[in-house]
């Protein structure tokens, strides 16, 4: 937890989280009712939950992520998930559903980046997204990783994303589109970043 993050009690009730973050390491449990959490907003900045591992309990019995969208009517929850599309010490080929997975929560997405644990080289790491087995992502603009870079987000094409929605129970797959001709580069993660709603 943040050294500056104050919980309000009420009966054993978190009536108020005033803070700008809340840390919470391992498994976490609230016991009571969340009242009010000051700081969210509908389409901005404002109060974090970061769960380092674990499950985020509430008093609705539903465990991990997916009870964030018990809170508040309106209130999102900002969120990262973070998906390994390979090992880390395989070279990486060009090929279509690296990674399957389904939403496990409806997300607006806004923010989307690609991380390689070994760099390409060479000529750009390219990485296409899909959700229900359409690109979420410009054609013209995909995820792409410059050679020698670990990230995305350092790259001279940002990428530009199309579809934002992604529902709960929606399949997203990873295609690598272009990989390094010189050095493949390996060890690769996408992040989603976007509010839960």
């Amino acid at each position: 937890m943040a050294l500056d993050t104050k919980l309000n009690l009420n009966n054993n009730n978190v009536e108020q989280l005033l803070s700008d973050e809340l840390n919470l390491s391992g498994d976490t449990t609230f016991h009571g009712t969340i009242n009010s959490i000051n700081g969210y907003q509908i389409a901005g900045t404002g109060t974090t939950i970061t769960v380092y591992g674990g499950n985020l309990t509430f008093n609705d019995n539903i465990n991990g992520v997916q009870s964030l969208s018990g809170l508040s009517a309106g209130k999102n929850v900002l969120f990262t998930l973070a998906l390994a599309c390979s090992d880390v010490s395989t070279d990486l080929e060009v090929g279509v559903n690296k990674a399957v997975f389904f939403m496990p929560f409806n997300m607006k997405l806004t923010e989307i980046f690609a991380a390689l644990g070994t760099v390409c080289s060479g000529s750009t790491f390219i990485t296409e997204v899909n959700l229900n087995d359409v690109s979420i992502l410009s054609g013209a603009t995909k995820i792409s990783i410059d050679s020698n870079e670990n990230t995305s987000l350092t790259a001279s094409s940002p990428t530009v994303i199309l579809t934002s929605s992604l529902p709960k129970g929606g399949k997203i797959s990873v295609d690598f589109d272009q990989v390094g001709v010189l050095s493949t580069g390996n060890a690769h993660t996408l992040y989603f970043r976007g509010t839960i709603y």
